[in-house]
Order: structure tokens, then C-alpha cells, then sequence
């Protein structure tokens, strides 16, 4: 055997040796494996162009991951949609429930009609050993219709009332959904349209 041959097993071996007592100090992180995974894709049940798509994967050590996105797709309105997974056993039985959290995005005309969550829990060993499959349910938490409609027509009464009156629209407050007061010249023309004090468009501040 040559002197080169002999160099080249020689450092052959200390590679390996080191290699050996790297893996021997440093032992492999435990990769936690997948017992059940499932995904899903829903709409608002009034309209097709507002969905949720999510994306739920069970381990073995407990860990629940999961991934959800919410879109519009309409102009105007935006839409609020949850998401959590139910674990289950072999016989169909509910073993636990993990995520339940509720997202919000805009109508494609403001911006930010589109997001993606990541979200998690943990269970014990025990519950996910037991973890035949896993359901993903969605649900709306959008827009309360009732509120607005309150609101709506909390807004035409008081301008039924200071349409029949000498009152000064300026001097009425509203209170917005959100608790912001605003005076109600904000939101119409003063009694009588184009010969108004705001010269026939909506009066942004109380007149004096």
C-alpha cells in the first residue's frame, strides 16, 4: 500500500470518528409524528366570495398546528370567520377541541381583504395517541346585521324629528357602534338641502 493510499484511509477514519462522536454528543431532537391531519374550505353562508381555507395536523407529543386564511372577494364589506379543530377517537367520539379563533378582513376596496394565521395548542400524549382523525369547523362572526339596521334607523328617526322641527341638526349627537359620538351634521344636509348653512352638501362640523 502507498504512503497516499495510506494518508487517505487515514483521514477516512478520523472523519468518520469525529462524525461518530458528534452524533454520540449531540443526539437527534425527537421529530414528533403526524397522527391525524385534515383540511378544509368554506364560504359565509350569504355569499360564496368570503372564505375560510384551513389546515390542521395532530402529533404525537400533544402539538396541534394549524393554518387558516380568510378572504373577500366583495368590493365593499368584509367578513370575520373562525376555525378550530375537534380531535377524534376511533368511534367517532370528541376527544378535544383546540384554535377557536375568530379573523377580520376588509372589502377588496379598503385594503387587507386577505390574511393567513398560524395557530396551535397542545393536548396531552395520552388524547393524542388516541387521535383517530381530526374535524375542522368554521363558523361567521361577521357583521352584525341587527346592529347596523338599529343604527340605520336610529339615524332616520332623528331626522324624522328634526325634519318636523326648527332644531338645529348640529345640536343632536350620535353615538356610533364603535361608542364614537358624532354630531348628526356629519351624516346629512341640514333640513331644507341646497339653502342650508353647508351650501347643499353634508356638514362635516356643527354650525355656529
Amino acid at each position: 500500500m502507498s504512503a497516499l493510499t495510506r494518508r487517505l484511509l487515514g483521514g477516512l477514519v478520523a472523519v468518520v470518528t469525529a462524525v461518530a462522536g458528534l452524533s454520540v454528543l449531540t443526539p437527534a431532537a425527537h421529530a414528533a409524528t403526524v397522527v391525524a391531519q385534515n383540511s378544509k374550505h368554506s364560504w359565509h353562508n350569504n355569499n360564496q366570495n368570503k372564505t375560510i381555507d384551513t389546515t390542521v395536523a395532530v402529533y404525537d407529543d400533544g402539538t396541534v398546528q394549524g393554518t387558516s386564511t380568510v378572504e373577500s372577494g366583495v368590493w365593499l364589506t368584509g367578513v370575520r370567520l373562525c376555525a378550530k379543530a375537534v380531535l377524534m377517537d376511533r368511534d367517532g367520539g370528541a376527544l378535544a377541541e383546540v384554535g377557536g379563533d375568530c379573523w377580520g378582513v376588509n372589502g377588496t376596496a379598503f385594503g387587507y381583504y386577505k390574511r393567513t394565521e398560524n395557530w396551535s395548542g397542545q393536548v396531552s400524549r395520552d388524547i393524542a395517541s388516541r387521535t383517530y382523525a381530526v374535524q375542522i369547523v368554521h363558523w361567521n362572526n361577521g357583521i352584525d346585521w341587527g346592529q347596523v339596521f338599529s343604527f340605520a334607523k336610529k339615524i332616520w328617526d332623528i331626522y324624522q324629528a328634526i325634519a318636523s322641527s326648527n332644531d338645529d341638526a348640529a345640536a343632536t349627537d350620535i353615538v356610533m357602534p364603535n361608542g364614537t359620538v358624532m354630531p348628526y351634521s356629519s351624516f346629512v344636509s341640514a333640513p331644507g338641502g341646497g339653502g342650508g348653512g353647508c351650501g347643499g352638501r353634508p356638514c362635516q362640523e356643527p354650525k355656529s
